[in-house]
């Protein structure tokens, strides 16, 4: 995954977690695609100062993923959620229990992107 993209995943699930000026660099980064020229100008910092930021958060960003593992849990429920899906679809399309089961797997798809951003 892109760097810069999985520093957006990151951010939207941890960033309330970073001081308010390592969300507005990370945000600029990485949601508004900012360069660290262009961040550095409008906060009045050097380039330098603008990285280290960043870096500084990102690394407190893993760290939150590594000790909490919200966004490796959620994509393990996503793909249990499609492999459960695929062996629903699977079964006959008359029986009963087929269309039931395929509206609780797309109810809990829907969480599960609600709760992901997605």
């Amino acid at each position: 995954m892109d760097r810069v993209i999985e520093l957006g995943r990151l951010f939207d699930y941890y960033g309330a977690f970073l001081t308010a000026r390592q969300r507005a660099l990370v945000d600029a980064y990485a949601n508004e695609n900012l360069t660290l020229g262009e961040l550095a100008e409008r906060e009045g910092i050097s380039r330098q100062g603008v990285r280290d930021g960043i870096v500084r958060a990102e690394r407190q960003l893993r760290e939150m993923e590594r000790r909490l593992g919200l966004i490796r849990r959620t994509e393990r429920l996503g793909a249990e959620l499609a492999a459960l899906r695929g062996a629903a679809q699977a079964l006959p399309q008359g029986l009963a229990q087929r269309a039931a089961l395929l509206e609780g797997l797309d109810r809990a798809a829907a969480i599960l992107e609600e709760e992901d951003g997605v």
